[in-house]
Parts: C-alpha cells; sequence; structure tokens
C-alpha cells in the first residue's frame, strides 16, 4: 500500500489515516518544518566584512600594477601577486574560525587565474569582536587595463567571494566583489590636428579646434605608443584608431576608423582619420571622442582616449571661392581666348542679394566684374569669364589672374589666384611695322646673386635669392634648388610671405657629393606659390673642382680661380724678396761679381715672369 499524506525517513513509510481535517493539519505541519529548515539554512551571516569596492577603489591593484606575464623574461614575472587586508566582524556568540574562501569567478578567468588564498591560512575571530583578515590573489595576464567602451583607466570585476568558516553552517559572510586594476600600456604620446594642409595645432584632452569654418579639410594625427619594456616581449596587436562626434552631420569622415597594426614593445606608430567640415555645417560647437586600442599577446586590452571640442563658426558674410578652371590651361602661339571658370558658395549666416565677382590680370590687361545677382546661403554658383590673349605679344611663362567675390556689391569677402602659363616662345614681334606694346606690368620675381657657382669637393656654397611680390596680394612663395642631385647633397628650400610689393633676399645652400667629379654642371632655382604652381625659374652652372678647399671649412670665399690667385700673389711676394737680396749683393761685391749676379737675377725674373703667363 503506497504512501498518501506521509513523511518518508529513510526506509520507513509513516502513513496517517483520519478525516480530511487531520490530512490538512498534517500538511500544515511538513510546512512549517520545511520552513524551519530553509530558516536555517539561510540564517543570517554571522561574518560581516565593512569595506566595499568597486571600479576607481580596487580590491588588489591600482593604475600601476604590474600583471602577470608567462612571457616574460624573467620567471619571478610569470605570477604576479598583491594583497589587502580586510576588517571582519564576527556577529555570533561563539568564536569563529575563517579558513575558507568561497569563489564564483567572472567570465573569462578561472580560480586558478586569481589564486586567492587567506595569509596564514585562518584567521580566530571571538565573538562579536572584529579582526583583520588578508588575502592575496594573482594578478592575471588576460586582466585588461581599461574598460572596452570608454577605454577609460578602471578596475574590473575579476570574482565573487565569501569568507567562510568551514566548520559552521552560519559563520559565512555575504558576497564580496573583487575589482582588480592593472598598469595600461597602450597610450596616445601625441596627437596634432592640420586644418587645410598647414602647419600642426597640438590637440590634448578637453582641447577647442577653434575657428573651423564650413569646407574646412581636417587631418587628425596620431602617435600611439607601446610601454610595455622589451623584456616583457607583449607587442601590442591589432591596434585601431576611431573617432566618434557628438554631431556628425557636420562632418564628412574618410573613414572613422584607422588600422594602425601592429606595436612592438618601447615603439610607436603614426596615422590619421581626416574628414571634411560640411558645407552646411551648423554654427556649433561639436564634441569628439579620438580613441586607440589593442590587446596584448596574453590578451589584454590596453588603449585611451581623449576628448576635444570642433568650433565650427560661421562668419556672417562668406562668400568662399570653391574651385577655378581654365580652358586651356596654358597658352600655345594660336590661342586666342581663355575660359575661366569660377565656382563658388555662400558660407555665411545669410542670404545675399548683392553679390558681386570680378576676375584681373594685368599681365593679360584684363579686368571684368559681373555684379548684382542673388546667392542664398549654403547655395552655390559658377561664373564663366572668357578672357581675350595674345601669346605671341607676352612674355613666356606663367601669368596670375586675381579672382575675388564681394557681398553688397564692393565689400571683399574672398581672393584667389590662378596661373596659366604661355608656352608660345615666339617672342613678341613687330606689328605693321610698329613695336608691340610692352605689359606695363610683368611678373619678374626672382632675381639670383651669381649664374655661376665654384664648388669644390666637399664644400658648402651659398646662393642668394631675391624674391618680389609684383602681385596685388600677399603670396606665399616656396623658393627651391632643383636639378642638383648629379654633384650636390639634398640641396635646400625656403618659405617666404610677401605682402603686395614686398621682396625679400633668401640664401640656399649647397653641399657638394664627396665623389664629385671635376666638371660643369646646371641646376635651377624654382618659384612656387602655395599650391604648388610653378612662377618662375632660373638656371645656374656650377664648376666643380673635384677636390676640397682649403682652410675656409669647405666653404667657396673666392670663386672659380682662388686657389691659383693665392699661388700666384704669393709667388709675387717671393720674388720681391729675392730681388731685394740680389740688389743688395750687387752694391756690396764687386763689379764684375754685380754684374753677373745682376745678369742672373735678370735671368731668373724673366724665366719666373714667363712661367707666370
Amino acid at each position: 500500500m503506497g504512501c498518501n499524506y506521509a513523511i518518508a525517513t529513510q526506509d520507513t513509510c509513516v502513513v496517517y489515516r483520519g478525516s480530511n481535517s487531520m490530512k490538512k493539519f498534517m500538511l500544515w505541519n511538513i510546512l512549517i518544518i520545511l520552513s524551519v529548515a530553509f530558516a536555517m539554512n539561510t540564517a543570517s551571516a554571522a561574518l560581516e566584512i565593512t569595506e566595499s569596492f568597486n571600479k576607481d577603489t580596487p580590491t588588489f591593484g591600482d593604475d600601476g600594477q604590474e600583471a602577470s606575464n608567462p612571457e616574460h623574461d624573467e620567471s619571478e614575472k610569470h605570477d604576479i601577486f598583491d594583497t589587502v587586508t580586510l576588517k571582519v566582524k564576527n556577529t555570533d556568540t561563539t568564536a569563529v574560525t575563517v579558513d575558507t574562501i568561497e569563489v564564483s569567478t567572472a567570465s573569462g578567468f578561472k580560480t586558478s587565474d586569481l589564486q586567492f588564498t587567506i595569509v596564514g591560512d585562518s584567521v580566530s575571530i571571538p565573538a562579536s569582536s572584529t579582526k583583520d583578515v588578508q588575502l592575496k590573489a594573482r594578478i592575471p595576464e588576460q586582466l585588461d587595463a581599461v574598460d572596452d567602451t570608454t577605454f577609460e583607466k578602471q578596475a574590473l570585476i575579476v570574482a565573487t567571494i565569501k569568507l567562510k568558516d568551514s566548520s559552521s553552517t552560519t559563520a559565512i559572510s555575504a558576497d564580496l566583489q573583487v575589482f582588480m586594476q592593472r598598469e595600461n600600456q597602450l597610450e596616445i604620446s601625441d596627437s596634432d590636428a592640420i586644418i587645410n594642409g598647414k602647419g600642426k595645432q597640438s590637440i590634448d584632452d578637453d582641447d577647442n579646434l577653434e575657428n573651423i569654418v564650413p569646407g574646412d579639410r581636417i587631418e587628425i594625427e596620431v602617435e600611439a605608443s607601446n610601454e610595455f619594456d622589451d623584456r616583457t616581449n607583449l607587442d601590442i596587436n591589432d591596434v585601431d584608431l576611431e573617432i566618434s562626434c557628438d554631431e556628425e552631420d557636420n562632418f564628412d569622415f574618410d573613414d572613422k576608423t584607422e588600422e594602425i597594426g601592429d606595436i612592438g614593445t618601447e615603439d610607436e606608430e603614426t596615422e590619421s582619420i581626416n574628414f571634411d567640415v560640411e558645407e552646411d555645417a551648423k554654427d556649433e560647437t561639436s564634441n569628439c571622442e579620438l580613441s586607440v586600442s589593442g590587446e596584448d599577446e596574453n590578451g589584454a586590452l590596453h588603449g585611451e582616449m581623449i576628448s576635444f571640442d570642433v568650433e565650427v563658426e560661421r562668419k556672417n558674410h562668406d562668400l568662399l571661392i570653391k574651385s577655378i578652371n581654365a580652358n586651356p590651361t596654358s597658352l600655345s602661339c594660336d590661342d586666342t581666348t581663355i575660359n575661366l571658370r569660377v565656382d563658388f558658395i555662400n558660407l555665411g549666416r545669410s542670404n545675399e542679394d548683392r553679390v558681386a565677382i570680378e576676375v584681373t590680370s594685368k599681365l593679360f590687361g584684363y579686368q571684368e566684374r559681373i555684379a548684382g545677382f542673388e546667392l542664398d546661403e549654403d547655395d552655390r554658383d559658377e561664373k564663366t569669364f572668357l578672357v581675350p590673349v595674345s601669346p605671341r605679344e607676352l612674355k613666356q611663362g606663367p601669368s596670375v589672374f586675381q579672382i575675388q567675390t564681394f557681398y553688397d556689391n564692393n565689400k571683399l569677402s574672398d581672393t584667389a589666384t590662378y596661373t596659366v602659363d604661355n608656352l608660345c616662345s615666339e617672342g613678341a614681334p613687330a606689328s605693321n611695322g610698329k613695336k608691340t606694346k610692352t605689359p606695363t606690368t610683368t611678373r619678374n620675381a626672382l632675381v639670383i646673386s651669381s649664374e655661376k657657382i665654384n664648388l669644390a669637393k666637399d664644400s658648402l656654397a651659398s646662393l642668394a635669392v631675391k624674391v618680389v611680390n609684383k602681385e596685388d596680394a600677399t603670396v606665399e612663395y616656396i623658393v627651391s634648388l632643383e636639378n642638383t642631385e648629379d654633384f650636390a647633397e639634398t640641396a635646400s628650400s625656403k618659405k617666404v610671405f610677401l605682402n603686395a610689393g614686398q621682396e625679400s633676399t633668401v640664401f640656399l645652400n649647397l653641399k657638394s657629393k664627396e665623389n664629385v667629379a671635376a666638371g660643369m654642371y646646371s641646376g635651377s632655382v624654382v618659384l612656387k606659390d602655395n599650391k604648388g604652381n610653378t612662377l618662375e625659374t632660373r638656371s645656374f652652372t656650377v664648376e666643380a673642382a673635384g677636390k676640397t678647399s682649403g682652410k675656409n671649412g669647405g666653404f667657396n670665399l673666392f670663386g672659380g680661380d682662388s686657389d691659383s690667385k693665392v699661388f700666384w700673389i704669393i709667388g709675387d711676394i717671393i720674388l720681391i724678396i729675392v730681388a731685394i737680396f740680389f740688389i743688395k749683393l750687387i752694391f756690396t761685391g764687386g763689379r764684375g761679381r754685380k754684374a753677373a749676379k745682376a745678369k742672373r737675377m735678370a735671368d731668373y725674373e724673366a724665366s719666373a715672369t714667363k712661367k707666370r703667363k
């Protein structure tokens, strides 16, 4: 017969028979017994840990903590431990002994990775007393150094533990979350912003990029460094550079993530993120976050993030010239017109109802203005100018157009230049027996001090170059030496900023090659604008002596015949001294001897003079 309402103890089945009320009574008793048993098993803990920990206050380690590293050259670095002292209170009425750690590891860790132990194996705590319990733990090699989202240096949860007395069912603490932190070894060692390809502006955390306008091109150049020393043997692999901005509609990114790749110990790599400020970008400040991140050989994440603001400022009036195109781009002798097309945009804060654009070239004797048209905010327009030209009547070489935009018809907004090269080499012949009128303004902006340089082996020569700005606006020039590779090391170049009408002299240095052969060579001085357009070229010749110069440190001071001139000057001085000596002998000796010696001296001088000539 089965047990209907019964409590089974081992193999005994105790059966209760009776009325339904008796059955209900027995069920209540069973529930009470189970409740008491459950209460005994879940009695409040007799051990209390008074400390608490979080990501900013780690249980073990800190932001300078070295982690275990099985790859290290030194065996004692394979396992790194840290200790913490906990204040533990015994709330029971009898003494307890803390001798056991119950561990529940977080994802990615095993108990063997952490190796929790009680220092001294156990600690006895009297009733209603508090004592220090010291725990030791291993800092695992796979512990991330930063948060995987913010790349902030912080402690991470590696386990949850309980302290307990193994001989008691009630002497057990509540859960304690264990936070561990280690040192971060991937850093942003340098970061710079390059606006429109000009200069570098350093960016640090919480910096601002100011005076950014719609249409600007921004390059963020970042140097990431692996701070592990060589003995660790820990490269940081698959390092990425990433950017995010809270007002991304203002920007057009080439790519928000760039791969830097692997970075070896004590090494650094550089990568850039590029983006454009949209032409319709709002007049506002955007916050951007720039990060580098990668994992070391043990799988631990390292990285750093910096935050900076990009302040986009729109002017009240800003008619920006976007592009200039010409057809043809260079002139032949048969060309009669240039079709010049100018594309521009209103990047100002308001609509413009009296826009003007003007094209001028003094060399071509041309000036034309289109005025009085409208251009709304963020709208673009294009105007075409037909320029008559006579290439045979102009000097061969580059000619510059100046393009300007205006608001309110006559208030200047933007200025740009465009260069057209005249390739016609027929000069400027007479027309109908009359001389062709010479343009009043010519571009002769480049003057060199000498068209011939004397250069000895392993010596240094300096060429003075005068640059004259004959344009009507400020120009940034680049002066450089080219076609010098046959006889000289890498030649120098200089940048010159000149206002309209200004001039400046720069010195370009040449250092001869050690193995340069004696002979004649040629080089060029080239003048370019900041867009790389060649404006003017001057040639010069170099006479290489193929031998080391004298005491002037290799610097050519005398010119091409300096050695021979110095030699003959010294020779003349010696001859004068010899002549004085013989004259003295003539006057102090006999007549015959005087005559003979005088004759010998005369013969000697005649011979020396003949040789010198």
